[in-house]
């Protein structure tokens, strides 16, 4: 059975986002606990499919948003744990910026 050429590419555009996005949290100065690796991922995968859903996957701009809002969330997050006196993200931390930060798309 032949494989459907557009379907290959939405699907290759929604591994790069999902890295692209994933490479932020990586690249996070702050350590992140595992526990708390783990939303980030889901929220990332969440967040690429929403991505996908509403067809912005290809565009330009949106991406860069997307990153941008992660960061934003990344920092949030980190203050939050600033705030607690930990020197790590962990799970209380995901949650109380979500809390605060949503609706900020594509993670809500």
């Amino acid at each position: 059975m032949p494989v459907d050429e557009d379907v290959l590419v939405q699907s290759q555009y929604l591994r790069e986002t999902e890295l692209s996005l994933w490479m932020v949290v990586k690249n996070w100065p702050v350590p992140i606990a595992p526990g708390c690796e783990s939303h980030l991922r889901h929220a990332v995968e969440q967040a690429a499919a929403r991505m996908e859903a509403e067809n912005f996957l290809k565009d330009r701009q949106r991406n860069p948003e997307a990153q941008a809002n992660l960061v934003k969330l990344l920092e949030e997050m980190t203050l939050v744990a600033q705030s607690e006196g930990w020197n790590e993200l962990h799970e209380p931390t995901f949650f109380k910026a979500l809390d605060k930060l949503c609706p900020i798309w594509p993670f809500c």
